[in-house]
C-alpha cells in the first residue's frame, strides 16, 4: 500500500503478504487465504516522508485486501494468519480483538510443510470478515468504476 506525498513520491506505507488460494487444515480442511506478513509502516517513514501525517487504518486496509482477494478467488472470505511471535501477546490481543481465533491443537498440521507451532497461526470466519470489511466500506463509497474517486 501506498501513500503520496507533496511532492508527488509513491511512499510505501504498508506491506502485505499473503495467498489468495491456500489449502491447509485449519479449522477445517479446505482453502482460506493465508496471510504470511502484514504491517503498517513505522512512525519515522511518516516524519520522513510525509510531513509527520500518519494514515489510520492501514493494518484493516491490508486484511480489507485480502479478504476481497478471498471472495476473489471464490472463497468466503476467511483468512488464516501467521502472528509472528516476535509480537508476542500484545499482538495477539490485537489479533483477537478484530475477531481472531487461535488455531486448536489438536487438529494436528497446518498442511504437509507447516506442521509446527499451530499456536502461532489465527483464523478469522467468513462472518468475522465480513464484519471486518464492511467496516471499510465507507472508503469505498465515492469510488466509481474504474476504483478511482469518483466526483
Amino acid at each position: 500500500m501506498v501513500a503520496i506525498n507533496k511532492e508527488d513520491e509513491r511512499i510505501p506505507v504498508g506491506l502485505l503478504t499473503f495467498v489468495p488460494s491456500y489449502l491447509c487444515r485449519a479449522d477445517k480442511f479446505g482453502r482460506k487465504t493465508y496471510m504470511w506478513f502484514v504491517s503498517a509502516a513505522p512512525k519515522e517513514i511518516y516524519s520522513k516522508h510525509l510531513d509527520g501525517d500518519t494514515l489510520e487504518g492501514v493494518a484493516k486496509a491490508l486484511f480489507d485486501a485480502a479478504i476481497l482477494e478471498s471472495y476473489k478467488c471464490k472463497l468466503d472470505g476467511s483468512l488464516l494468519l501467521h502472528a509472528s511471535p516476535d509480537g508476542g501477546i500484545k499482538l495477539v490481543d490485537i489479533y483477537e480483538d478484530m475477531g481472531f481465533r487461535r488455531l486448536r491443537p489438536v487438529l494436528g498440521p497446518l498442511t504437509f510443510y507447516r506442521w509446527r507451532k499451530r499456536s502461532q497461526y489465527m483464523t478469522l470466519n467468513s462472518t468475522g470478515a465480513l464484519n471486518l470489511s464492511k467496516e471499510n466500506d465507507v472508503y469505498r463509497s465515492n469510488l466509481g468504476p474504474s476504483g478511482k474517486p469518483s466526483t
